[in-house]
């Protein structure tokens, strides 16, 4: 397989296993890259052994929306830095795979992830747009304190997204989702905006 994936210039493979143990399958998967030899996210899930199609179409899905979060820090203008990332697909893992990063611990660790990109590869746009694009979701979830400066920090974001990219859909979609929910005027412009860069 090896010879395969090099004459197709193959950067990067999904590859795991599936066991099976009385009547539970334990799927664990990992993303790889091959060029470097790392691993750069990992992922488990189980499920009854009788509903196979269930854990089937979990799996899926999970690696689905992880790699569409993900693809932009893996092409020719995404991350250079491996640990940067492996940290890139955590962070879409915590948005995709973990009831939306809803639990704190999850929430501040996208966050975390996300501002240690932005400082580390300060021209990475969609660093800065999944910031505000992820902030602006995520803010009416937590505290009142805390939900103020993730939208100060947001809004921050998608400006700077902007100026890198300004084909950049999300950072329109995040300024839009960071007025006021009774501003359906204003909130109509920056969607526009976003399907027409898209």
């Amino acid at each position: 397989s090896d010879d395969k994936l090099n004459s197709l210039d193959v950067a990067y493979t999904v590859s795991g296993t599936v066991e099976r143990n009385g009547d539970v399958l334990h799927a664990r998967l990992h993303v790889d890259d091959r060029l470097r030899h790392v691993s750069l996210w990992s992922y488990e899930r189980s499920g009854h052994a009788n509903d196979q199609a269930m854990l089937n179409s979990s799996v899926a899905r999970s690696i689905a929306g992880v790699i569409s979060c993900a693809y932009r820090a893996l092409g020719p203008n995404g991350l250079t830095d491996t640990e940067l990332r492996s940290r890139y697909l955590r962070v879409c893992d915590l948005f995709v795979n973990h009831d939306d990063a809803t639990d704190f611990k999850s929430t501040f660790e996208l966050f975390d992830d996300l501002r240690l990109i932005m400082a580390k590869a300060p021209s990475f746009a969609p660093a800065q747009s999944d910031f505000a694009k992820f902030g602006a979701y995520l803010a009416p979830l937590l505290p009142p304190d805390q939900a103020s400066s993730i939208r100060i920090e947001a809004a921050k974001a998608a400006k700077r997204a902007l100026e890198l990219d300004p084909h950049s859909a999300d950072a329109y979609v995040a300024q839009e989702m960071l007025l006021p929910p009774t501003a359906g005027e204003k909130r109509e412009g920056p969607l526009r905006k976003a399907v027409s860069v898209d």
